[in-house]
């Protein structure tokens, strides 16, 4: 849901944006669940959480790119707000989101953390959310703050991560504590889209 579909909404043009919009579409309708957060992948009913940095990510960069015209843009924005909504209920009360988004007890990870609150942020400036998810995206980042070493290493940043058939699958995969360019580029976006509300 990331990749491609910002890849072609960066395109601005009428093609590029109608083969983003068709992509986000085809891919939440099959990874969207009821309360809002994505699974993986259609074999993989988990609903990961960097996977869901990806997917907040993604919808926000294609709303950014698609003009307030768009026939496919109120569609979009009903599936971000939803996905909003789901990751506000599902934020720990230390400010992050879990390795498996809605199981509250799985380790709490950086770069899902990173992804929604750029995502988030980037609603709040749009006005694609209200100011309630100010407090929240603020939570975000003092723990995001919380999770790089003075020294510029991180605390707990999911290694890669295909999909997998169950939850045992992703609650058991390894946090790297320690240098990661992955979750560091994702913190830095964060402090870029974060420091864009003042």
């Amino acid at each position: 849901m990331f990749l491609g579909t910002v890849v072609a909404a960066r395109a601005l043009d009428a093609a590029g944006l109608a083969a983003a919009t068709r992509l986000i579409t085809n891919y939440a309708g099959r990874l969207q669940q009821p309360d809002g957060v994505f699974h993986h992948a259609p074999d993989a009913p988990v609903a990961w959480g960097r996977g869901n940095g990806f997917a907040a990510l993604g919808l926000a960069e294609v709303l950014t790119a698609l003009p307030e015209d768009h026939p496919d843009r109120p569609g979009l924005l009903d599936m971000y707000r939803r996905q909003m909504v789901a990751m506000r209920r599902y934020q720990a009360p230390d400010g992050m989101w879990s390795q498996v988004v809605d199981i509250p007890g799985s380790y709490r990870e950086a770069s899902v953390t990173a992804l929604t609150l750029t995502a988030m942020a980037r609603g709040i400036r749009h006005g694609w959310l209200d100011q309630s998810y100010r407090r929240v995206a603020e939570r975000a980042w003092r723990a995001l703050l919380a999770h790089v070493r003075i020294d510029g290493t991180l605390v707990d940043v999911c290694i890669s991560t295909g999909a997998g058939p169950t939850r045992r699958y992703y609650l058991d995969r390894t946090a790297v504590n320690g240098a990661d360019d992955r979750g560091g580029a994702l913190i830095l976006g964060a402090a870029l889209e974060f420091h864009a509300l003042d």
